[in-house]
């Protein structure tokens, strides 16, 4: 138990960028392949990878990213 919500964020690496949902559009047609990212489900609690194009804040270049931000 923490006195305090920050506390409690601070020592469980909460990073509220982790939380947003994952991005669900699709990548708009390209001539090259788009590359590969990572986000962090919430549902899961892991970091996985995906093709993400929208501007999202939930994602991540890498998985070694995505575990140390979440």
């Amino acid at each position: 138990v923490f006195p305090t919500k920050l506390e409690c964020q601070a020592a469980c690496k909460y990073h509220p960028l982790c939380y947003q949902p994952r991005a669900v559009t699709g990548c708009a047609p390209q001539s090259k392949k788009p590359k590969p990212t990572w986000y962090f489900n919430r549902d899961t609690e892991q970091c996985e990878e995906d093709i993400i194009c929208a501007n999202v804040r939930n994602k991540f270049a890498t998985k070694r990213e995505c575990r140390k931000a979440c």
